[in-house]
């Protein structure tokens, strides 16, 4: 009996620790037949948001987005907004962009409420977002760019913000520089700098303004801030605003004795200012892809200078100084997170 019993107690240990290595086998099988153990699970880290910024407005991405740039809509009275808005409209009907820009010169004096209040009625009938800037003519009149900057942000569709308060001594109110960002994914692809370029020169400098070092200074850590941890997709900057820096100037020059830089019809002087306030040169720093500016009624196209697309809107109305050849909007197509195309489309006569 107690032979049986040794026997009996050994298979049934034997049996006991063969089922708990063929238990602990397949735990620590993939179940392959190769045996070869499985990885742990990837942890997938939730992609970072970005934190929305007070003077920035956001739309979202998408393939082929459209910007159709107005540059120097300068009317007047408001019969003659009402009559120029019928082609403005009609083009931005065919075109369907995602969003306006207007670079400046919006309104001529005497710049009345009637006036403005008539070209804030007419873009927000285009249904369709807008983002204005102030160019050297908007606060000639009797409204004061703070209060045009009020009637913008009362508009359904308008995008303006007021942005950082930058006040120079001698100089005229600085207002209106904020962003509107192309966000996929809850990442900006684009981020467009609206900026003002301001009105005349501080005395006794002469000639047009310029974009002040804090205005720059803005620019550009904003800028850099958007690009920190984008090394492998870097933000693409674009910037607008009413008058062009001097690299305009030597960029034209140089189409017009080789026009392999780019396309444009180029019939009057570049009228930038006579300082250089570097704001090119901090653009170029922080992947700005484009900039936009209108000012130069009879100048139009996009040429390129350092790696940067320097491009001149068409003047989009018959107010004020024009060619007749040289009426419309510019058309910004982002074809994707890093292609765009810049071209012209023409009013019908």
């Amino acid at each position: 009996m107690r032979k049986n019993f040794f026997k009996t107690l050994i298979c049934g240990a034997l049996t006991f620790a063969l089922g708990l290595g063929m238990c602990f086998a397949c735990a620590c099988s993939d179940g392959k037949d190769n045996g070869e153990s499985s990885a742990p699970p990837a942890i997938t880290k939730p992609p970072v948001k970005e934190k929305d910024d007070k003077n920035t407005k956001y739309l979202e991405f998408k393939r082929n987005f459209k910007i159709m740039v107005l540059a120097d809509i300068q009317v007047e009275t408001k019969t003659e907004c009402t009559r120029e808005f019928v082609k403005i409209t009609k083009c931005v009907n065919e075109q369907k962009p995602d969003l306006i820009v207007l670079t400046g010169d919006n309104v001529f004096r005497p710049a009345n409420t009637n006036v403005l209040a008539e070209l804030i009625t007419c873009m927000d009938a285009l249904d369709t977002p807008w983002a204005p800037v102030f160019g050297n003519h908007d606060a000639e009149g009797n409204l004061t760019k703070a209060q045009m900057g009020e009637m913008f942000i009362s508009a359904n569709n308008c995008l303006f913000l007021p942005g950082e308060e930058f006040i120079h001594e001698g100089g005229d109110d600085c207002l209106g520089n904020y962003c509107v960002n192309l966000r996929s994914n809850g990442k900006t692809v684009y981020s467009l700098f609206l900026m003002d370029s301001n009105m005349d020169a501080p005395a006794p400098e002469k000639g047009y303004c310029y974009l002040y070092p804090d205005q720059i200074e803005w620019f550009s850590g904003r800028a850099a801030e958007l690009q920190t941890g984008r090394e492998k997709d870097p933000v693409n900057i674009f910037a607008f605003f009413h008058i062009p820096v001097p690299e305009y100037a030597v960029a034209v020059s140089k189409f017009k004795q080789d026009p392999s830089n780019g396309w444009g019809t180029f019939k009057e002087d570049v009228c930038c200012s006579v300082k250089n306030t570097g704001f090119f040169e901090a653009a170029k720093q922080v992947n700005t892809r484009a900039i936009f500016c209108g000012h130069d009624h009879n100048n139009t196209g996009a040429l390129d200078y350092e790696g940067v697309q320097l491009a001149y809107a068409l003047k989009s109305s018959e107010a004020s100084y024009h060619d007749e050849e040289l009426l419309g909007a510019m058309l910004v197509t982002l074809e994707d997170k890093y292609s765009f195309n810049i071209e012209n489309v023409y009013f019908d006569k």
